[in-house]
């Protein structure tokens, strides 16, 4: 009778280990999912800053354009000219 019991025992110890073991698959299943979704959130994060930088750069190249077109504006009318060359 005690090898039955111990049998029953043992029976039910592996249905507790086989269901905290499906509990954990599932747990990582999860973790995978949620860890990709944060992998694509920081791409398009990435792609998103690139972009922005992309327009600063233009941004501050058609500054500069525009600085020295001014400047020879002022340059060419303290001359004495009339602001174009």
């Amino acid at each position: 009778m005690a090898l039955l019991d111990d049998m029953k025992d043992l029976q039910e110890a592996l249905a507790v280990t086989n269901r905290i073991q499906n509990r954990h698959a599932l747990m990582i299943e999860d973790h995978q999912r949620w860890l990709e979704a944060v992998q694509a959130s920081v791409l398009e994060a990435h792609r998103l800053i690139d972009q922005i930088s992309a327009v600063q750069l233009v941004t501050q190249e058609g500054l500069q354009k525009l600085e020295a077109t001014v400047q020879a504006f002022i340059d060419s009318l303290r001359r004495g000219g009339n602001g174009r060359g």
